[in-house]
């Protein structure tokens, strides 16, 4: 999937398997510039974000010192964040990256754990369980590549092997 326009990004109904409880995503990134760029990028959000039970994966603009989330927000919207500093992981460009977060909100300790070509990031901000996440999350939309129909934070590169498991998956 190449996502370098605003408005190009690839749609899909919320699947069955995203658990907030617990859960893995995995994919590729080939990006065409490097975590430096200044610009917000969206590798994943799911359309309730915010307001329900939901995900996103992003790394922020200047503003946001280009550090990468991965964000989860309960039921009631409440949002929890997980914050890697741009010194922490490298985006080079054009060059392959292997992208994996994880979460359990179900047991005490550190819940979300990112990991970039297998090792894990340090972290700025993280988050804690036991948290009352929705058991699944029915209805809504899955975006990848950017944050809506209309968003303007694309990927701004070539994404492939996109996995989501309802199970905690280390690389």
């Amino acid at each position: 999937l190449l996502v370098i326009a605003a408005g190009e990004y690839e749609q899909f109904a919320k699947p069955q398997n995203i658990l907030y409880t617990k859960g893995t995503v995995d994919f590729w990134l080939s990006p065409i510039s490097d975590e430096f760029d200044g610009a917000q990028r969206t590798y994943l959000k799911s359309s309730d974000y915010g307001t329900k039970a939901g995900v996103l994966l992003r790394k922020l603009g200047t503003g946001g010192e280009n550090a990468f989330l991965a964000n989860f927000s309960d039921e009631l919207g409440v949002e929890y964040e997980t914050r890697i500093a741009n010194s922490a992981y490298d985006l080079a460009p054009n060059e392959w990256i292997r992208i994996t977060v994880n979460w359990d909100f179900t047991t005490p300790g550190q819940a979300v754990h990112v990991y970039f070509n297998g090792v894990e990031a340090s972290y700025e901000q993280t988050v804690t369980g036991p948290r009352d996440m929705a058991l699944s999350a029915t209805g809504g939309l899955l975006f990848i590549g950017n944050e809506s129909e209309d968003g303007n934070t694309p990927a701004n590169g070539l994404i492939d092997d996109f996995k989501i498991y309802a199970s905690v998956v280390t690389p």
